[in-house]
């Protein structure tokens, strides 16, 4: 199995900050049909290799027609989204703990799914550095997976890729940004081409 992991919106609490903050990830079993698919987007609008496609700034045809090629592939989509104004006092001064506790609740239970023996690499993009009780990313990810939840049979790895070297990072960059929209700016329009590659979309602190 294969994770691309990526974030949209901010984990700040002051004046411009994000009222949402989305985690989601891509799980596929042949990377190679998602990392065509983000090229032949790139191919077809003429972007060139060194330009990122980002769900923030690449115009919405574009990340139209890279969300309609993502829905025919065989992968799953999973997300989670805080809605930051009821987020506890405590966790507003120490995000990195609320980063993981979301990483916690939606990537580390996807991976527990995996039958025994299973491998499991997950890439993130390398600007993502969480660290939280003295954990950084990796440590905190392996620590839940092999001894919280006993599943050292789990061959785990994980990777921190630069985005304007990795499709697979550009491409979730796009599909974490529409899902965000969603609840940021009430703009379902994205998102709705993927809707049926959902495996789970979570909310956290939702409804307060």
């Amino acid at each position: 199995m294969y994770v691309y992991l990526d974030e949209s919106g901010d984990l700040g609490f002051g004046e411009g900050s994000t009222a949402y903050f989305t985690i989601a990830f891509v799980v596929v079993d042949n990377p190679i049909h998602y990392k065509r698919c983000v090229r032949s987007v790139k191919v077809k609008h003429n972007i060139p290799k060194a330009v990122e496609l980002k769900g923030n700034a690449t115009r919405e045809t574009i990340k139209r027609d890279l969300l309609t090629r993502f829905a025919k592939l065989d992968a799953e989509v999973h997300s989670i989204t805080v809605q930051k104004r009821n987020v506890d006092a405590k966790l507003r001064r120490d995000t990195n703990i609320l980063y993981n506790y979301m990483v916690g609740l939606s990537l580390v239970e996807r991976i527990l799914k995996e039958p025994a023996n299973a491998r499991v690499i997950v890439s993130v993009d390398r600007r993502i550095t969480s660290v939280t009780s003295g954990f950084k990313f990796d440590q905190y990810l392996k620590y839940k997976v092999w001894y919280e939840a006993g599943r050292q049979d789990i061959d785990l790895e994980i990777h921190h890729l630069d985005s304007h070297q990795s499709y697979h990072v550009q491409g979730t960059d796009v599909i974490c940004n529409s899902i965000f929209k969603r609840y940021n700016s009430n703009d379902s329009r994205l998102s709705d081409l993927i809707k049926g590659k959902a495996g789970s979309d979570k909310r956290l602190f939702f409804g307060k």
